[in-house]
């Protein structure tokens, strides 16, 4: 089964990416979320509430997934997000 992250949730799309996935039979297993667009307490509670975990790091969250959806909405962060993926052969899709 496909393991998924998530980087970022300052967007409305990592729940229904979400939704969609489980709905497709896939696995979103965790997300990275740099508290840039939400407190920390609101990235735990969307873990909490889509059954995901909130992983501390990048390259935590690259060891255990297959694929990740980088969602931020700082244009110029996206290389930096997608280098712990690209580092260790795993798909990336910038959202």
């Amino acid at each position: 089964m496909l393991r998924i992250g998530h980087v970022d949730l300052g967007t409305t799309h990592p729940p229904k990416f979400i939704e969609a996935e489980r709905a497709l039979g896939y696995d979103p297993i965790g997300v990275f979320d740099d508290f840039r667009i939400y407190e920390e307490a609101k990235s735990r509670a969307f873990a909490a509430e889509n059954k995901v975990k909130l992983y501390s790091s990048l390259d935590a969250l690259a060891d255990d997934v297959d694929v990740a959806f980088i969602h931020s909405v700082n244009w110029d962060l996206h290389l930096g997000k997608i280098m712990p993926f690209v580092k260790k052969g795993k798909g990336v899709y910038i959202d």
